[in-house]
């Protein structure tokens, strides 16, 4: 019973973790993407030769609840980045508590 149980647990912490980096990844890359698109519109000549880039650690805390810290770059001139405490619900993520965000 008690093997079953750390078995379960561990499951959704894997599900967890890899669900909650699988989507705060899709939004990351979008993100940086669609900016890169726009600066690239404009004609701006500051943005990163190869395109965008993007980078995202995502810790579970419990099941469902993660640390996350992401951040994109699209030039020396645009760049963000946050890191926050969230409850990944599957298809998304609400921030319980954001402990840094920057932009550059």
């Amino acid at each position: 019973m008690i093997k079953k149980a750390g078995v379960a647990i561990i499951a959704m912490y894997m599900f967890t973790w890899i669900g909650a980096w699988g989507t705060e990844a899709y939004y990351m890359s979008r993100t940086a993407e669609s900016y890169y698109a726009h600066g690239q519109e404009i004609g701006n000549s500051n943005l990163l030769e190869g395109g965008p880039d993007w980078s995202v650690l995502v810790v579970p805390i419990v099941p469902f609840v993660t640390y996350t810290e992401s951040k994109y770059i699209v030039g020396p001139s645009h760049a963000a980045g946050s890191s926050r405490v969230c409850i990944w619900y599957g298809l998304g993520e609400y921030p319980l508590w954001v402990i840094e965000s920057w932009i550059a």
